[in-house]
């Protein structure tokens, strides 16, 4: 409880003092290493802690409405460089942000923040996409909360994070009308020694395409991870140290300009960060 309470009053003089930051991960299409999208990950520059990660401190937030707040920064700062991105006439084609259950349970005010944001920052619904969990949609499915529909209806892609390792229900896919599906990375892992777990990125992948919905698999770290979704079909597009880590917005903008990206091997061995 004390570390709970420490770390939202250090997050509130975060949001105040500018302690929080924008890393962009580049999702990459598997076949040509054309980068087709941008996710916002968030971090935060502690003065005594030094650079926390997500990991580090959301589980905590996440018990909190400090967690509303934190959504709408992050929302609004990363709404602000694809801004500045359009403008220079990089922008990747989607930019994604992770939702918190707590945002989707506060309805209609997130709507309204998120059509306000667009407008602000002279962006298209379509420009950005949206991650849940299975979880969170197995909550808003339980207590018939319509604003997926409505950011969906909206223009807003949903995307499902970490698909297949929670609460999967494959009428979550038809229900919310979902863009993309995300491999989360112990399934990659898994795939690589286990056949069973391997036909279960396959069936993911052949599904998928079947409901003509796009497949990122997350976490892609060596060539052999690479090689394996080589073989199972070159449409899926990957995110991952093998081709970059998380990055400093400027950092984000040299590979925007680049428009292709080659796997960055200098950066496997380094700790993989929590997303």
């Amino acid at each position: 409880m004390r570390e709970r309470v420490a770390i939202a009053n250090d997050l509130r003089h975060a949001l105040e003092h500018d302690e929080l930051e924008l890393y962009y991960q580049p999702q990459v299409e598997l076949a040509a290493g054309r980068i087709v999208g941008m996710e916002a990950l968030i971090r935060w520059n502690h003065p005594k802690r030094g650079l926390l990660s997500p990991g580090d401190f959301l589980p905590v937030v996440e018990k909190t409405s400090l967690v509303v707040t934190l959504g709408q920064w992050v929302l609004d700062h990363a709404c602000k460089q694809m801004n500045a991105w359009r403008k220079a006439g990089i922008a990747p084609p989607v930019l994604a942000i992770n939702l918190s259950l707590g945002q989707l349970q506060t309805g209609d005010e997130l709507v309204e923040t998120i059509t306000q944001t667009l407008t602000k920052w002279g962006l298209s619904p379509k420009d950005l996409e949206l991650d849940v969990t299975e979880s969170m949609l197995a909550n808003v499915t339980l207590h018939k909360n319509s604003v997926l529909d409505r950011l969906e209806q909206l223009g807003v892609k949903i995307a499902i994070d970490d698909f297949g390792s929670q609460y999967s229900s494959l009428d979550y896919l038809k229900t919310y009308r979902v863009s993309r599906v995300k491999i989360p990375r112990p399934m990659l892992d898994a795939a690589m020694l286990d056949p069973c777990e391997s036909a279960m990125v396959r069936a993911i992948i052949g599904l998928a395409r079947e409901l003509d919905i796009e497949v990122i698999a997350q976490g892609v770290e060596t060539e052999a991870q690479r090689d394996l979704l080589t073989r199972l079909t070159s449409a899926t597009k990957v995110q991952g140290y093998y081709y970059s880590a998380p990055v400093p917005a400027f950092q984000a903008t040299e590979l925007l300009q680049q428009r292709l990206i080659e796997p960055r091997l200098s950066q496997i061995s380094e700790a993989t960060a929590a997303q």
